[in-house]
């Protein structure tokens, strides 16, 4: 919803590192399904790709430990959890804080529901329920965060 040219920098910067350190391929996804991206796997064929799960990417300039929590829409919570009941194909939230960078499975993992009023952006849009997931969800990833 609020996609930038720096935004879409920071995503970019993220497949790249990704698909080097992972058999898979990113492939952004169409606005409409409020996720950032499908991952694909190679068939046995090799001329086609079958989606094996899905990647909402975060870019922060926070480090992981500065909160307890990290917050994320209730709604991307529903948007993840439809997509696994349709697919049967997991979505992870990755996240990249200034210091270390980390994931976790957004149809799976504990949240605690807080009704947040969220003003820096004055869009009343963004008051609106709000998934706190432990900051101790998430799964340490193998590489540093980029610079951008």
């Amino acid at each position: 919803m609020y996609e930038n040219e720096h935004s879409l920098a920071n995503e970019a910067a993220f497949k790249a590192r990704y698909e080097k350190h992972y058999p898979h391929k990113l492939k952004k996804m169409p606005i409409k399904y409020h996720i950032d991206y499908a991952v694909l796997e190679r068939n046995e064929n090799y001329r086609e790709f079958k989606t094996v799960g899905f990647i909402e990417f975060r870019k922060r300039t926070i480090n992981r430990l500065d909160f307890p929590t990290y917050m994320i829409s209730l709604f991307k919570m529903q948007t993840s959890k439809r997509l696994y009941e349709d697919t049967g194909k997991k979505t992870l939230l990755w996240i990249e804080w200034k210091d270390t960078s980390g994931w976790c499975v957004l149809n799976t993992v504990p949240f605690d529901l807080r009704w947040n009023d969220v003003t820096n952006r004055n869009d009343e849009q963004d008051k609106e329920p709000m998934a706190h997931i432990p900051i101790e969800e998430f799964i340490l990833s193998k590489w540093e965060p980029s610079k951008i």
